[in-house]
Parts: C-alpha cells; structure tokens; sequence
C-alpha cells in the first residue's frame, strides 16, 4: 500500500483539530476521508508506504559553523580536542580544635599555645587562599601539637610513676 504526498490545503479528518495547512499524505487504497499529516518542509515527489512515514523525512540541515566561530586558539589542529581536567585537592587542616585542646590542657612548655598560634596562621593562609602556605603552617601546628601530647603524657605517667613508688608524697 503506498501513499502519494500532496501539498496544499486539505480539509482535515472528521472530528480533528488540526489545522487545515502544512502537508499531508492520503493513501492511494483508503478512502478520501483518511489524512496522515507531515511537519513541513518535504519534498513533495516522494512516495512512501504508510509504514514508512517516519523515515520520509531528510535529516535536520544542520547548520556548519565557520572557522572565526571556532573556540580553538589560533595554529592548533582542528581535529584536537582539549580537556582541562582539574585535580582536585583537599584543604589543607589546621588542627584548630586539637591546638585549643593542647593549649588549655596540655600545655607542656607553651608548646600548646604555639601550636595554636600556628593553627590560626594556617587558617589565614587557607581563607586567603594561599593553600601552599596553609599547608606549611598546618603541618608545623600538627608537629607542636603532637610533641605537646607527648610530652604531656610522658609528664603525668611520671608523676603516677612517682606516686606509686612512694617517692612523690601528697599530703592533705
């Protein structure tokens, strides 16, 4: 069964609510009420089975863009393409909680206090985006506070040692 495009304007099919222009296609075999409607443009002379109506249509004209549009720099190869992939890198820690812990608690030698000084230093660096920065202050903050732990620690084991032992007396 094979239908015949025709072009103009022809009524619609009964009880439809197309509107009456654009293209149609009335099949050769049916009657003339049957009306299948085609977007425009199309061409016009061709015939096409009425299973085969969607592959009457031409692919889209796909518009080509000219070279002063291209997004490329001047000399590479057109056929390249360039992907900027950006690494991604944690911010760097300031151990800003573990340095207020040490000064307030464990602050053998001061060694707390400079820890945290160096905390807040790394916390500029890192707000003004100097990350390079940060990470030095931050890793410097990280070894005050770990010497502070120990050598808070190695104190208070000592004076346990040491009241244990009955060389350390805690009069009341």
């Amino acid at each position: 069964m094979e239908g015949r495009l025709e072009t103009g304007r022809l009524p619609p099919p009964p009880g439809s609510s197309f509107f009456s222009f654009g293209l149609s296609i009335r099949s050769s075999c049916a009657p003339d009420s049957q009306y299948y409607r085609l977007p425009a443009p199309m061409n016009t002379n061709q015939t096409v089975p009425l299973g085969q109506i969607n592959r009457a249509f031409s692919p889209p004209n796909y518009e080509l863009l000219s070279e002063e549009r291209d997004p490329r720099m001047p000399g590479q190869d057109p056929a390249s393409t360039i992907i900027n992939v950006h690494s991604y890198e944690p911010h760097p820690k300031d151990f800003l909680v573990w340095s207020v812990f040490n000064t307030l608690y464990m602050n053998f030698c001061c060694l707390g206090f400079f820890a945290l000084v160096f905390s807040v230093k790394a916390r500029d660096r890192k707000v003004v985006g100097d990350l390079d920065g940060a990470r030095s202050y931050g890793s410097t903050a990280k070894c005050l506070n770990i010497f502070a732990l120990i050598f808070s620690l190695l104190v208070i084991i000592l004076l346990i040692v040491l009241l244990a032992m009955g060389i350390l007396a805690v009069t009341v």
